[in-house]
């Protein structure tokens, strides 16, 4: 009941008018001709037509105030959404939608009194975007609070060990990468890795309670005999696919919102693969978890031979280590030629969840059985339509899952992307595997069988 006695409900809202009228007239309308002053104003105008674009397309997260310009606890409230807007400068925006002008978004949200406060958070769940309604204190403080808790964060945790990997992730992009003496990510930091997903990369390294930071912040001169600014927080850019310590762009103005915000504009305008959008930009992950990248050992980067179901077994239909297994199919695979192009992408993907193998299907009738079953077909060769070449192709197989993803077309890196990406659609498996040995095919891990010579 105390939420309800605080905000105006909708049926009265005639003879509210009404009562009210007197005091209205005498209060000058703003430019904006509502209660904020929106040419001014931190809060965002919102309206029918933009609030989509605004809001719900936005991996931002927002606070928005339904107010109607005759409401009593509104005309009370906006002083302190004003404040709000300042507050959150950086961290969420603030907005604020004139109900008795949008109308459809007062149906669609069931708002039914004034004000109405809602939080979008930046999390996206499928194509909808959840709202929260807030009916607590309307204090700054209290609404602040309540904002920075419904914060997702698109800020990747880096190990010492991992920074490789991060700047490895995502190589389109300009990476930013904060040292902090904080054990957390500040508000401030993961609303701006919301306003600035999908066009930079932001990652932290987080120097307390990690005992192997020093190298890595003498690698990149943050600390050590060669520093440049001996000092944390520090907050470096760079650009697309570099880690360069030379190449890397420092902030040196003020840890504030609009000191921040100008200097990673100045990094997407001159770094970033386009200057063009604004904050927001597509092409991040949905998730509300940002990723820790740590660094896997360099032995992921064998490329195992198969040439027998225990193979198959023990390197892809049957692993217990979690890992995908990237399979490539084809003729000559198995000899050191024939695996060079498979090892440079083990290496470019060295700090994905995937295993390597090949099998030769030219040598062994038992690797073309198991790329038919695996749903890679052979092709007619040359002009004569009889000629048949053997089976060919890639795909990635989930051993727990028992199912397989089959390459379409010829970019076998572009199809690792969408597997890394969770975009690559699988089928299950079917039909029963192949059982074979090839006697003088050569061993998973690379080596042919050779007697013993003096």
């Amino acid at each position: 009941m105390a939420a309800v006695s605080r905000r105006w409900r909708r049926w009265p809202s005639l003879f509210v008018c009404l009562a009210t009228s007197a005091l209205l007239a005498g209060v000058v309308s703003t430019a904006a001709g509502g209660m904020y002053n929106h040419k001014t104003s931190s809060v965002v105008q919102l309206t029918s037509d933009n609030f989509r674009s605004m809001v719900l397309d936005s991996k931002e997260t927002w606070a928005v105030e339904f107010y109607a310009d005759w409401c009593g606890h509104c005309k009370e409230l906006a002083p302190k959404w004003e404040s709000l807007a300042a507050r959150l400068d950086g961290v969420a925006r603030v907005g604020a939608v004139d109900a008795d002008a949008a109308g459809d978004l007062v149906s669609r949200y069931s708002v039914d009194g004034y004000p109405t406060i809602l939080v979008f958070s930046g999390r996206v769940v499928g194509d909808a975007r959840p709202s929260i309604e807030f009916s607590g204190d309307r204090s700054v403080a209290v609404l602040a609070d309540y904002v920075k808790a419904h914060l997702p964060t698109y800020v990747a945790v880096v190990r010492p060990s991992g920074v490789d990997a991060f700047f490895d992730d995502a190589r389109h992009l300009p990476h930013v990468l904060l040292f902090s003496p904080k054990n957390v990510t500040s508000p401030l930091y993961k609303g701006l890795s919301a306003a600035y997903a999908g066009r930079l990369s932001l990652g932290e390294l987080r120097t307390a309670n990690e005992p192997d930071a020093a190298p890595v912040l003498a690698r990149f001169r943050v600390m050590g005999p060669h520093a440049k600014r001996p000092k944390l927080p520090a907050l470096l850019a760079f650009p697309p696919a570099s880690s360069a310590p030379a190449e890397a762009v420092w902030h040196e103005g003020k840890v504030d919102a609009p000191s921040l915000r100008a200097f990673l504009d100045r990094i997407v305008a001159t770094l970033g693969p386009s200057a063009a959008g604004t904050a927001g930009g597509e092409g991040a992950d949905d998730g509300a978890k940002a990723p820790t990248f740590e660094q896997p050992t360099v032995a992921d980067t064998g490329v195992a031979v198969l040439s027998s179901r225990a193979d198959y077994d023990a390197h892809c239909g049957a692993r217990e280590d979690g890992r995908l297994c990237a399979l490539s199919l084809g003729v000559g695979l198995a000899s050191e030629a024939g695996r060079a192009a498979v090892e440079a992408l083990a290496e470019r993907f060295r700090f994905d969840n995937l295993a390597f193998a090949v099998a030769d299907t030219g040598a062994s009738t038992g690797a073309a059985a198991l790329a038919a079953v695996l749903g890679v077909g052979s092709s007619r060769g040359g002009g004569d339509s009889t000629s048949v070449t053997p089976p060919a192709g890639f795909v990635v197989v989930r051993p727990k899952k028992g199912r397989v993803a089959v390459m379409e077309g010829g970019d076998v890196g572009s199809f690792l992307d969408r597997v890394v990406g969770g975009d690559a659609r699988y089928k299950r498996l079917t039909d029963e595997l192949p059982v074979w040995t090839d006697a003088t095919a050569p061993k998973a891990d690379g080596t042919a069988d050779v007697k013993d010579d003096l």
